[in-house]
């Protein structure tokens, strides 16, 4: 099992896990898909000027958000295949937050503090810019969710149907279809990502990541001189859980590294 890899030549600034495959840009073109082992599966060229501004995953799908572009493009990390989607009229100006619910193959996902809502068929790649709240047009379950529109989410965990919020100082897990509260009574830092597993909670800083579950807490901090964290995300091999971090070289945009942790406790 590797537990390293230097990463060359590229302005990593998007990483993500879907279906236990890792995610990342390919400087600003596209993106390259890799194994648990950091050893690259393929590489997708989009089109240049690529930017990922936001990203929307379940199972094996992910579906990156490119405002330059004005698209979506839609990624099955199983067959290697993508699609762009282009923005229908209306769209030209939205900002998306981390908020949605994907349910089957409709992806609804929320917009400047839920005054909008675009709903995607990912079958079709049919857009429908939704101004109204009580429009016929959203799901009884996106109902549910919008009503937590004013709070800041930071993340979205579709197949779990939750929503984190952070509300100093607590950290509350939100099941928007049950209406239970999951609090997370724990040490906050100025992060600037987070990530929840089962009782683990991660927070993400530049020069800290703080990991803790229900009985303790670790501080861990960049292994190598002159280098940031960008992000932490979890990943499964076989019957364990670990922590891939992604830090890059505060004088080279251009280098980064990946390290594989294994959960302290």
């Amino acid at each position: 099992m590797v537990n390293s890899k230097i990463i060359n030549d590229n302005d990593l600034y998007f990483f993500e896990i879907v279906d236990n495959r890792i995610i990342i840009n390919d400087n600003y073109e596209g993106v390259i898909i890799l194994d648990k082992d950091f050893n690259e599966i393929c590489k997708l060229k989009i089109f240049i000027d690529f930017v990922v501004d936001i990203s929307f995953k379940k199972a094996d799908c992910i579906v990156l958000c490119c405002y330059e572009k004005q698209c979506f493009v839609r990624i099955d990390v199983s067959s290697l295949e993508f699609r762009v989607i282009s923005f229908c009229d209306g769209m030209e100006n939205l900002y998306f937050q981390n908020y949605y619910l994907w349910q089957d193959d409709i992806l609804f996902m929320m917009a400047d503090g839920g005054s909008s809502i675009v709903k995607m068929n990912l079958n079709s790649s049919e857009i429908v810019l939704i101004k109204d709240a009580d429009s016929s047009e959203m799901s009884e379950q996106y109902k549910a969710l919008k009503q937590f529109a004013n709070f800041l989410v930071h993340k979205t965990f579709s197949d779990k149907n939750t929503i984190l919020i952070v509300a100093s100082p607590d950290m509350v897990l939100i099941d928007y279809l049950n209406g239970t509260q999951m609090l997370k009574g724990k040490r906050l830092i100025d992060f600037h990502d987070i990530e929840v597993f089962d009782d683990y909670v991660v927070q993400i800083s530049e020069t800290i990541i703080l990991i803790s579950n229900s009985e303790k807490s670790i501080e861990v901090f960049p292994s190598t001189a002159n280098y940031r964290f960008l992000r932490a995300k979890f990943i499964r091999n076989e019957n364990e859980i670990f922590l891939i971090l992604l830090s890059c070289c505060n004088s080279d945009s251009q280098l980064a590294k990946f390290e594989k942790l294994n959960l302290p406790f």
